[in-house]
């Protein structure tokens, strides 16, 4: 061999070894390896209310890397290494019970009240992995006449949706602050204000019925509605995102949401995605086609009726109330999961590949909780 046919030889190689390369970073998910991890028995039956005992996990919130599990009685911290029951700390604070645990990326907010026969939540506390802080003054000046829904955090900011108002409050306040919405916001609405945190602010959805809409296969379509709010200013991106009916669902990754749903006109249908960071909508239908099959009707799809999205760091995860489970990262195939033989009720985003699954296991009927750890 020649000193030019070893160049030619060393430069083939070159290219070949970037070819696989290359290759490989356009595998199709199925070719991906996942693994799952059962930490189930990690939880103890501690419970918060002696007369209520429930034998499933439904909370399943992350910060990013670790999470906090548990269910309306129980709560615990979940780290890579351990899980650390926290049910009796909350039990000292006097929790009897707990409505919702949110998260704004760094700490999160614990929100329940003392009785759970109460029609609102009058307890809240601030948990940074380590020590806990008793905000329940939050609550305090909100009026007595609205339901408390959704909160919503992000980087020390906290908006809490009641079912007529929004309010803003920040850890260095001593309350809530009621903050101004659109007239749409006060009309007839069929469903509760939901906010999602973007790069450039917040995406708040909702359900309204404006005006007559069809019937499509015997179910009632009414609209989901989407506004950008950067703080101050609010602006309507609903024809943006396809005018999508309320057969849809939504999930955020802290930059961006992604929507996925049905567009309905009289009687006939198609399949819409969106993905936004409040700024910009860009339509990625054509990416998961496969997820939503165009012959199966709206209100029977897997993925769009009492389903969740969620980010694992990498890839979005698809789940639904019938356990079906699919992952896209991106990429022109979703890899649908096999049915798992557990419930899975709720998933605690990631920021390393790993997401934190929540549910029961249920077994010669009888239950026992779910915790799963799925990594990508």
């Amino acid at each position: 061999m020649t000193k030019n046919d070893g160049k030619a030889m060393y430069s083939y190689m070159k290219q070949f070894l970037a070819a696989i390369i290359l290759f490989s970073l356009f595998l199709p998910p199925q070719a991906q390896a996942s693994s799952w991890i059962d930490r189930s028995a990690e939880i103890p039956t501690t419970t918060l209310d002696e007369y209520i005992k429930i034998p499933y996990l439904s909370i399943s919130k992350s910060r990013g890397r670790d999470w906090l599990a548990g269910n309306p009685n129980q709560l615990f911290h979940v780290l890579p290494d351990r899980t650390i029951d926290l049910t009796p700390t909350l039990k000292e604070f006097g929790l009897g019970s707990i409505r919702q645990v949110a998260t704004d990326g760094k700490v999160w907010l614990i929100i329940g009240d003392a009785n759970i026969w109460q029609s609102r939540p009058d307890l809240a506390f601030i948990y940074d992995g380590k020590y806990f802080n008793n905000v329940s003054n939050i609550f305090r000046n909100l009026p007595k006449d609205e339901w408390i829904g959704q909160i919503t955090g992000k980087d020390g900011l906290w908006y809490i949706a009641t079912d007529k108002n929004i309010y803003i409050w920040h850890s260095a306040l001593n309350e809530a602050a009621k903050i101004s919405v659109p007239n749409s916001f006060k009309e007839p609405r069929l469903s509760f204000l939901r906010m999602h945190a973007v790069s450039h602010g917040w995406i708040i959805e909702f359900e309204q019925k404006n005006g007559p809409k069809s019937i499509s296969l015997g179910k009632t379509i009414t609209d989901r509605r989407f506004f950008f709010f950067d703080g101050q200013n609010y602006q309507e991106l609903t024809s943006l995102f396809g005018n999508i009916s309320n057969f849809s669902t939504v999930g955020t990754n802290g930059g961006n949401i992604l929507v996925i749903g049905a567009v309905i006109n009289n009687s006939s249908y198609h399949y819409k995605a969106f993905l936004s960071d409040g700024i910009k909508v860009n339509d990625v239908s054509g990416h998961l086609k496969n997820l939503l099959p165009q012959s199966i009707p709206p209100s029977v799809q897997h993925f769009l009726n009492q389903a969740t999205i969620t980010w694992s760091g990498n890839s979005w995860i698809f789940a639904n109330a019938t356990n079906n489970l699919s992952i896209w990262n991106q990429s022109k195939q979703p890899q649908i999961l096999k049915d798992p033989v557990d419930n899975f009720l709720d998933i605690g985003y990631s920021k390393n590949g790993t997401v934190l699954i929540s549910g029961y296991k249920q077994k010669q009927g009888s239950l026992t909780p779910l915790l799963l750890q799925f990594s990508l």
